[in-house]
């Protein structure tokens, strides 16, 4: 006789829902920054199902392109909430210690990044909360290298340089920049 298991039911039902949890996650601590995404993506969603069914009144098939617009109504907000909830994370890293590191750290794919800062100013000698910090990225975000500093202080991180020629100047005279040739 073959032995009976009983199917283990509740280990694919977390895996099936998982990914509309994570967006609800996503969708849940963004609004607590930003209060008005869902007016936002309310707003997107009915902007494309609107410009589809004129195009469909125009075209004389207003049901066939309101079905269209539908889906992409939903890809408009999606998108408009993962870019309001970028700019939220961002708004929360703000002041933090280890913000200008998180910062570098979602940087996108060809960038590279040193972990540890190439200069800091520090108020008092072992107090890294208040010290401004300078930190280095190379990439390539256009056809030409691009050299990119960062400075994080505790007023926030901002882009103390973007120079695609790589001459120095007040903001990175002290940093060497090294050009690969291929």
């Amino acid at each position: 006789m073959a032995r009976k298991t009983a199917p283990d039911s509740a280990a694919p039902r977390k895996k099936r829902f998982a990914r509309l949890r994570q967006i609800g996650q996503v969708f849940n601590q963004s609004r607590r920054m930003d209060p008005t995404i869902p007016w936002w993506m309310l707003g997107a969603f009915v902007a494309v199902v609107a410009v589809f069914f004129v195009v469909g009144l125009i075209l004389h098939r207003p049901v066939y392109f309101t079905i269209l617009g539908v889906p992409l109504g939903v890809l408009a907000a999606g998108i408009l909430m993962a870019r309001k909830a970028e700019r939220a994370a961002y708004k929360q890293l703000e002041g933090q210690v280890g913000g200008g590191g998180a910062a570098l750290g979602a940087l996108r794919k060809g960038w590279y990044y040193d972990q540890q800062p190439v200069a800091i100013e520090g108020t008092r000698p072992g107090d890294l909360n208040a010290a401004a910090m300078v930190f280095r990225a190379v990439g390539r975000s256009c056809p030409r290298p691009t050299r990119k500093t960062f400075e994080a202080s505790p007023d926030g991180v901002r882009s103390a340089s973007a120079d695609p020629e790589g001459t120095p100047n007040a903001a990175n005279a002290v940093i060497p920049v090294h050009r690969h040739r291929r």
